[in-house]
């Protein structure tokens, strides 16, 4: 049987991502020719093909763009989480991130909820995970 690796790993191209979540910021790719906001990390912006890239932190927040609901874990870890949301977040600055939902019942999930994005440990990497804002 093979290992499955449910933590994302730091690499040398998406580390100021991780040095940013261990300070409690979000940090995205901002291309300076033409200003796109990125993530996940790569070595040309992928509106304007420029390589001028920096890391920039941005504010915190989304909207939740789709979301399932696991039912079944995938490895033993999550065992005891089921069943729990897994979403995609449009954030504010652009870039869509997937993260787990936390902070609320299931059931209470929505399309087009306001989310703040807060980082919690996972195999010694601080991991984004999207909380409820209150309307």
């Amino acid at each position: 049987m093979s290992h499955h690796q449910s933590a994302p790993q730091a690499e040398p191209e998406n580390l100021p991502f991780w040095e940013g979540a261990q300070a409690g910021e979000l940090r995205v790719q901002r291309c300076q020719t033409c200003g796109h906001h990125q993530l996940y990390a790569r070595l040309w912006c992928v509106s304007c093909g420029g390589r001028a890239l920096t890391w920039t932190a941005v504010r915190p927040r989304g909207t939740v763009y789709s979301f399932t609901v696991v039912r079944r874990a995938p490895t033993a870890e999550f065992a005891a989480d089921v069943p729990y949301p897994i979403a995609l977040v449009d954030l504010d600055a652009g870039p869509r991130l997937m993260g787990h939902v936390v902070g609320c019942p299931v059931d209470e999930v929505t399309v087009g909820m306001p989310v703040g994005v807060r980082f919690a440990p996972r195999q010694g990497l601080l991991v984004a995970q999207f909380t409820p804002i209150g309307s």
